[in-house]
């Protein structure tokens, strides 16, 4: 008989190599809340041999829930070697609460059953874990939307890497979209920044992890001193021009 964990956990991931068996984070409740589910950083590793469990070098940070499968078929040095590379990525991947303060909002105060354009497909399985009465523009790789509508598939690229200046009345008239979701990582520095100088957004939420961008009903004017400065700019480059 297989003997139990060394510890009672649940949600645990699970892989095997070399005629191994490996017991990967989890959590000690069965609480769907991430600040109250009680993950763990364990790895646990089981010898049918010896019939026995042997914690190895715990992951970074604490997991559970995910999957982290390797069938031992082949060699034995690539498939450990691919074991702990899963368990260094798993270790290494966002915090379950990543993005939760966001979807908050939005499932607060966006009206239920709008479409949300979110500028990473990927980023679709965890805002619609804290927030499912919402629709997402995209939650598949974008491969599947090129193949439906390539026109729109290249829109949909353009827009999220900051290639179009004037994203808004795109998100809105072909997305059907009126907010937009974005992370704060570096991949969607032009598209934020391009948005912003269109006028057309206005932040509704920003913390360390995401931003909320709403579309406004009607484009803003650029500030008055901001015209000044490029006038002044302008003026100078006549002067320097002998204008």
């Amino acid at each position: 008989m297989t003997p139990p964990l060394p510890m009672p956990l649940n949600h645990v991931m699970a892989a095997s190599a070399n005629g191994k068996v490996y017991a990967i984070g989890g959590q000690t409740t069965e609480s769907s809340e991430p600040d109250k589910a009680g993950f763990v950083d364990t790895v646990y590793e089981y010898d049918p041999a010896a019939n026995k469990w042997t914690a190895r070098a715990p992951m970074p940070t604490r997991r559970g829930g995910g999957a982290a499968a390797v069938v031992a078929v082949v060699l034995a040095v690539p498939l450990i070697f691919s074991l702990w590379a899963t368990i260094k990525d798993i270790g290494a991947s966002d915090p379950p609460d990543h993005y939760k303060a966001g979807m908050q909002w939005v499932r607060s105060n966006v009206q239920a059953g709008d479409i949300i354009f979110n500028t990473d497909w990927d980023d679709f399985p965890r805002m619609f874990y804290f927030d499912p009465t919402h629709r997402y523009v995209s939650g598949l790789d974008t491969a599947y939307l090129y193949d439906r509508n390539p026109d729109l598939s290249k829109m949909y690229e353009r827009i999220t890497l900051g290639k179009e200046d004037d994203p808004g009345p795109l998100i809105r008239d072909r997305f059907g979209a009126r907010y937009v979701f974005t992370d704060n990582t570096s991949d969607h520095t032009k598209f934020s920044t391009k948005a912003m100088d269109s006028g057309w957004f206005e932040v509704v939420f920003e913390d360390k992890d995401c931003t909320v961008l709403h579309i406004l009903d009607q484009k803003k004017e650029a500030p008055a001193n901001q015209n000044d400065e490029d006038t002044g700019d302008d003026d100078e480059d006549e002067n320097d021009n002998g204008g």
